[in-house]
């Protein structure tokens, strides 16, 4: 029975749960971009650990400046230096108790706690550029000249205002990004456990390719087509995942070379997934569905009620060394954008469940019109679907004047056309339900590659 594109999934979702392994690898912060955290990571404390000055100025008492002002200036003396990570440097002896005296403080620096200052809180910082500094001529000692009141508080971080302790900055399974750096970074951790990258081999097939050993062959360039699907899926593959990605070559049309590849590569490389593009149909050299019955794969599914891409394959290689292990295998259409939309919406979504990602969540955006059209022109339906199928197609993404989201279908849909494909910036997908799609009808897209 055919299954259809949210079987599919459940069904790859239920798989990669299997196929997921406890294989992870501890690398530094600052190479862990990309990567997928393995473990929830929380503040051990709370930070900032103490009060920490906002600005370069000068910490001081702001209940002794209330009553500054222009023409009634409040002269502070200065006696000491606290720059960030120091302890204070006193220049002079501190005044006698609840005599007014300020210290010059750094951005970062710990505020003095009341009781090293003589029972004097310095609960606030006033900048440089807010007051006037002066130094005596006789004695050296500076002093500053403060000319409006300043707010408790002011410019003074409170411990504890950043992170609460146990705060989680990363989940396990999340995508570590440069803001997750900064964050684990600011609560001392520098080095992380991460998921070791998925080694993916991928195969594209048909002896009517041009290999690229033989590209300068002038004799055989006449008779043979470009390679497109290895190109763009190791491509589309490195930009997406965190993965390394080979190009194992091109399989030529007899069934027993392609078994003989595979069982190779598969046993000599360690790959986690396999993927291969065209061959999957019913013509006479589709014959990866005969080399996976030679390598006594199981099948999980072959042909999808989904356009394009029904000849989707996926199937489970066994262990050739007697290991319980299989290795995922993904057999994709032969025609570029076919074998692009099974990658985007069957391959990329097992890989998310391998890692315990989340799936993408689709944007939502009004369909306006096809790329043949123009808003004057365009009909009431945009387009039909077929019965019963889910449905993917190219789109251009645009907003309107005010923000919201517009998508504008590409109206050639041909699979085996690369031009309107590079066209689109994103995926529509169509559901089952929608049969017939209108002008403003609300659709599903996701990103292009």
């Amino acid at each position: 029975m055919t299954l259809s594109y949210s079987e599919a999934i459940d069904l790859l979702r239920s798989q990669a749960q299997l196929h997921k392994a406890d294989r992870k690898e501890q690398i530094p912060l600052n190479l862990a971009v990309n990567r997928i955290s393995s473990n929830t990571l929380c503040a051990a404390h709370s930070t900032p650990l103490w009060d920490t000055s906002a600005m370069d100025g000068y910490a001081v008492c702001s209940q002794v400046t209330k009553l500054a002002s222009p023409q009634n200036p409040i002269m502070i003396p200065v006696v000491g230096l606290i720059a960030a990570g120091k302890q204070p440097i006193l220049t002079d002896p501190l005044p006698g108790p609840r005599s007014p005296f300020c210290v010059e403080i750094m951005t970062g620096a710990r505020f003095p706690d009341p009781h090293t200052t003589v029972g004097v809180e310095l609960d606030a910082c006033v900048k440089f550029e807010d007051v006037h500094k002066i130094q005596d001529q006789v004695t050296g000692q500076h002093w500053i000249k403060v000319t409006k009141p300043v707010v408790s508080q002011q410019n003074r971080r409170l411990a504890g205002h950043d992170f609460r302790q146990d705060q989680v900055i990363i989940s396990a399974g999340e995508r570590i990004r440069p803001r997750h750096v900064m964050a684990l970074a600011s609560v001392g951790i520098h080095q992380i456990w991460v998921q070791k990258r998925l080694q993916i081999g991928l195969y594209s097939t048909g002896s009517e390719l041009l290999s690229r050993s033989r590209e300068n062959d002038d004799q055989q360039n006449k008779l043979q087509i470009q390679d497109v699907n290895g190109p763009y899926l190791v491509a589309a593959l490195s930009d997406g995942i965190d993965a390394d990605v080979r190009f194992l070559g091109i399989l030529d049309d007899h069934a027993d070379t392609i078994t003989d590849r595979i069982t190779q590569d598969v046993i000599s490389s360690s790959l986690d997934l396999v993927i291969s593009t065209g061959a999957v149909s019913a013509g006479r050299f589709d014959l990866i569905p005969t080399a996976l019955e030679a390598l006594h794969a199981k099948i999980l599914f072959h042909k999808l009620n989904i356009r394009p891409g029904h000849p989707a394959l996926a199937a489970l290689v066994p262990s050739m060394t007697g290991e319980k292990r299989s290795t995922p295998f993904f057999g994709l259409p032969g025609n570029p954008v076919a074998s692009a939309a099974c990658l985007r919406f069957l391959v990329m979504p097992f890989i998310r469940f391998l890692g315990s990602e989340a799936v993408d969540t689709p944007l939502k955006a009004s369909l306006t019109r096809t790329d043949k059209e123009n808003t004057e022109q365009a009909s009431h339906i945009v387009t039909a679907l077929p019965i019963d199928k889910d449905v993917f197609r190219p789109g251009i993404l645009t907003h309107d004047s005010q923000g919201r989201a517009e998508v504008t279908l590409i109206a050639d849909h041909s699979p085996g056309k690369v031009s309107p494909f590079l066209r689109g910036n994103c995926w529509i997908h169509f559901h089952t339900s929608q049969q017939e799609v209108c002008r403003g009808d609300v659709v599903d897209v996701y990103p292009g590659s």
